[in-house]
């Protein structure tokens, strides 16, 4: 494969595709264990009509305590959604979206994440989707993210 132009391509890469892409560009074929997905595809002169939907961002104190997990939309109506580690149940489980817990930010209108929508009519329907998107993301491994990205 060669890339012969500069261009710009709209499409979510994230450091878990760094091995299948190296692995890809060796020859050999990225074992569907490994999380991440190989870059390759997405510099081809047609990119894929279908890439990853969402991304997975977590924010660890001391890189041992999460302090906040995210589901971030790259494609369609883009948004970030944040719970925060605050609202924990007795056994240190993440209790999702409760008062004071969660952020929402449609990036189209606020870019910055200035201006969380958490309490918007239309959007409070959609937050137990959104939790349970976040927890299926925090706990994939073995190249099932993928299918969650992908939603």
């Amino acid at each position: 494969m060669s890339i012969n132009e500069a261009r710009s391509i709209d499409l979510a890469a994230l450091n878990n595709d760094m091995a299948p892409t190296f692995i890809d560009l060796a020859g050999g074929i990225p074992a569907q264990s490994i999380d991440g997905r190989s870059l390759l595809p997405a510099l081809a002169a047609t990119p894929p009509a279908s890439w990853r939907n969402r991304i997975l961002i977590e924010h660890f104190y001391k890189f041992v305590v999460p302090t906040y997990a995210a589901i971030r939309s790259v494609s369609g109506t883009k948004f970030t959604y944040v719970e925060y580690k605050s609202a924990t149940g007795p056994d240190g489980e993440w209790l999702g979206c409760i008062p004071g817990s969660c952020e929402w930010y449609m990036l189209d209108n606020d870019r910055f994440q200035n201006h969380s929508r958490h309490e918007a009519a239309p959007l409070i329907n959609i937050i137990p989707t959104m939790e349970s998107l976040l927890r299926a993301l925090r706990q994939c491994s073995n190249g099932t993210c993928r299918t969650i990205e992908d939603i």
